[in-house]
């Protein structure tokens, strides 16, 4: 009598905590979300996409981003094809796990740090671009934008995941 009240209980607990867990939402297409993003910074400078599709992704991600990879399930990142011209950058990383999200804009702002320093050595007039750098997570995902049109990019982003 007392085992299938054990296996009542147990099962009324597991439905409850699965219940109770926020589900994550699952990712989006990076190739669609940077489609987007980019039609909303508005080709006011000449843009490359590298993402996790590309060969050597990992290598990628870290020209960006110091935090472990294993904790990123897909990224994309554009950024302007004459960078001795333009700052303009724009990446979103999606994570495995939700949790890790604050982590991750900790490393697109160590990120944007760093160009300050390269850029105020070589480049100081384009400094203050950088200085509008957005970085912000939501959900699943830590974003960085640096854009003239920033309000509209993050929009697009904002829409797009909504969807």
């Amino acid at each position: 009598m007392k085992k299938p009240f054990a296996v009542a209980a147990a099962l009324c607990a597991l439905l409850l905590a699965a219940c109770t867990a926020a589900p994550q939402k699952q990712t989006v297409s990076m190739f669609d979300l940077s489609e987007a993003m980019s039609a909303a910074h508005s080709g006011q400078t000449e843009m490359k996409l590298a993402s996790s599709s590309d060969a050597d992704p990992e290598g990628i991600f870290e020209r960006f981003s110091d935090m472990d990879y294993g904790k990123v399930e897909s990224f994309f990142l554009l950024y302007a094809a004459d960078g001795a011209a333009s700052t303009d950058e724009i990446a979103v990383i999606a994570l495995r796990d939700a949790a890790d999200a604050a982590e991750a804009a900790k490393s697109l702002e160590r990120h944007v740090e760093k160009r300050r320093a390269l850029y105020g050595t070589y480049a100081p007039e384009l400094v203050p671009a950088l200085d509008g750098a957005e970085v912000f997570t939501s959900a699943q995902y830590a974003v960085l934008i640096v854009s003239p049109n920033a309000d509209a990019v993050r929009r697009a982003f904002e829409e797009f995941i909504a969807k």
